[in-house]
């Protein structure tokens, strides 16, 4: 199941139609949307996450 997702989301990186996505891997269109937000929102957690413990270790180092 993972291993579709990242097939998904990579051929939509690619640029193709999501519609052309959703229909070679016979799942609906909206799943697709929800799939993609979920990598998104993943991400962005990721990158916060990442800028927060570099703030963090800064100012535990300040003291």
């Amino acid at each position: 199941m993972i291993a579709e997702k990242k097939k998904l989301i990579e051929k939509v990186k690619e640029s193709e139609k999501k519609s052309d996505v959703a229909k070679e891997f016979k799942i609906p269109l909206s799943t697709l949307s929800t799939i993609i937000k979920h990598k998104i929102i993943s991400s962005l957690e990721k990158k916060v996450c990442h800028c927060v413990g570099k703030a963090y270790a800064e100012i535990l180092s300040d003291k």
